[in-house]
């Protein structure tokens, strides 16, 4: 399967239609929402994503690298996190599971985490983990690889985690016409799937642009 989902042609028109007007991205970003990068940085992206998404993984091992190298670094770009728990019966488990790592702080190193564990067994390797327990017996070791406190982290585990925001974040994604992941709103503006970094580059430029 193709790592991104784009199907029209180079250029223009495929930044065209991967990206239209949203008017909004659900509800205001918060102080509880991860966020990766300056929180006052000039452009916004929103990502309502899924641990168990085959294009979210994608996204987050082959795009979101450059991406940061190239906007959240250099303090353009925040990118923020909403769980979009929808693929199968393992989404929202993971999702908790990030929700408990968010606790500690380290959100963003548990989301790589799980990622780079999924990509690289499963959708890397060309094997599907739809359907499939692929983090079942993994998610204390990926909390030690990411550098969290095991007890504290299993005892949130144990608990379900933050299940309030995840179910707030569906039902936000939900409203502003979120059908699948991943789905970005660029400053309002939607792109829909892992698309080439040109794509996102393209629109955070013209973004830029207009500060």
């Amino acid at each position: 399967m193709d790592a991104f989902t784009s199907t029209t042609s180079p250029g223009r028109s495929r930044l065209a239609s991967a990206a239209t007007a949203a008017g909004a991205s659900g509800a205001a970003i918060s102080t509880d929402d991860p966020v990766l990068g300056d929180r006052s940085a000039p452009v916004t992206i929103v990502e309502y994503g899924d641990f168990k998404c085959p294009s979210c993984t994608a996204f987050a091992t082959q795009v979101q690298p450059e991406l940061v190298r190239r906007y959240v670094n250099a303090g353009k770009v925040r990118l923020v996190w909403r769980d979009f728990p929808v693929i199968d019966g393992e989404s929202e488990p993971a999702a908790q599971a990030a929700s408990c790592a968010a606790a500690q702080g380290r959100f963003w190193q548990y989301h790589d985490a799980l990622y780079s564990y999924v990509w690289s067994q499963w959708y890397g390797a060309g094997r599907s983990a739809e359907g499939r327990s692929a983090y079942a017996g993994h998610y204390e070791q990926l909390a030690a690889q990411a550098g969290l406190d095991s007890a504290a982290f299993g005892s949130c585990v144990s608990s379900g985690g933050d299940r309030a925001r995840i179910t707030h974040d569906r039902d936000a994604g939900r409203a502003a016409g979120v059908a699948g992941t991943p789905t970005f709103f660029v400053d309002g503006r939607r792109i829909v799937g892992a698309q080439p970094i040109e794509v996102f580059a393209a629109v955070i430029d013209e973004e830029l642009a207009k500060k």
